[in-house]
C-alpha cells in the first residue's frame, strides 16, 4: 500500500487493531509520501511529482528486488466476481 497523506491517522487506527488483537507491531513501519516531500497546495500529489512518477518509482523498486512487474490481465472470472461483490456489498 502506498500512503500519500495520512499517515499519523493511519498509524492511530493501526495501533488499536494490533492492541485489540494482542499482536506485535511497529508503529513506525507507517509512513506516507507527504513526509518526504512536500504536498501541493491541494493535498493531493505531492508537489511536481504525479501519480504515475510515484507508480513507477515502487515499480522500480520492486522490480530491482526481483519481482516481475509486468502488466498482466485480470482472468475474466474474477473481474466477474469483483463485479458481482461489489454489487453486493458496494457502498452508495
Amino acid at each position: 500500500m502506498l500512503v500519500v497523506r495520512g499517515a499519523d491517522r493511519l498509524r492511530a487506527v493501526l495501533a488499536d487493531v494490533h492492541h485489540a488483537l494482542a499482536l506485535d507491531w511497529d508503529p513506525a513501519s507507517v509512513g506516507a509520501v507527504e513526509g518526504v516531500l512536500r504536498l501541493d497546495v491541494a493535498g493531493a500529489v505531492p508537489s511536481g511529482v504525479g501519480r504515475d512518477v510515484l507508480e513507477r518509482i515502487v515499480l522500480a523498486r520492486y522490480a530491482a528486488s526481483g519481482h516481475d512487474v509486468r502488466p498482466a490481465p485480470w482472468p475474466a472470472d474474477l473481474l466477474g466476481e469483483a463485479r458481482a461483490q461489489h454489487e453486493r456489498h458496494g457502498v452508495a
